[in-house]
């Protein structure tokens, strides 16, 4: 399968495989049960099923999960708007922390910027450290604080951006898509 569905972008159809035993690939159903361990283990608010069932059900919304020998290791989802993409939610399995995971996943999602949708967009907890300097590493940029963004603690959030140069961008992203993929 060559042609790329609107929001489908593994190459070769549903997924892309690594010489590491990484492979890329759509979310699925039978996927819930790693993915809500993954949520408890990163996060202190984590999704629930019905997040991660939503996702899959609701046209707009996609996810993709990197899986090492069968076991999912890491996974995004996201929507897609008129203009722009929206990340929702996105983990690594803390043993593939730095190895790559989340950097192929983000940047799977940035190899889709175009003309129509030139932008990637999410908001970050303020005490999420880690997540602000690995987007920041991405070329995403804090562009407004929300205030007591999150109703449980009250917490500030960051609305990061990435906003792409379209042709730089796209060629930028396969290049590093490439590489992380050929490893």
């Amino acid at each position: 399968m060559n042609e790329k569905h609107p929001i489908l972008f593994c190459d070769g159809g549903a997924s892309a495989s690594t010489d590491e035993g990484l492979r890329l690939r759509w979310l699925c159903r039978r996927d819930f049960g790693a993915l809500l361990a993954l949520e408890r283990a990163a996060f202190e608010f984590p999704w629930t099923r019905d997040e991660f069932e939503y996702c899959l059900r609701t046209r707009n919304f996609g996810g993709l999960v990197v899986e090492r020998d069968g076991e999912p290791t890491g996974y995004l989802c996201f929507e897609a708007r008129k203009r722009s993409f929206r990340l929702l939610s996105c983990a690594v399995a803390e043993s593939e922390r730095r190895r790559g995971v989340g950097t192929l996943l983000v940047r799977t999602l940035i190899e889709r910027l175009d003309a129509r949708r030139s932008k990637i967009a999410c908001v970050v907890r303020e005490r999420n450290l880690a997540a602000q300097l690995f987007l920041r590493r991405l070329g995403f940029r804090a562009v407004w604080v929300a205030r007591d963004y999150y109703f449980k603690t009250n917490e500030d959030a960051y609305r990061m951006t990435y906003r792409a140069d379209v042709a730089v961008a796209v060629d930028a992203a396969e290049r590093t898509r490439r590489r992380l993929l050929s490893r």
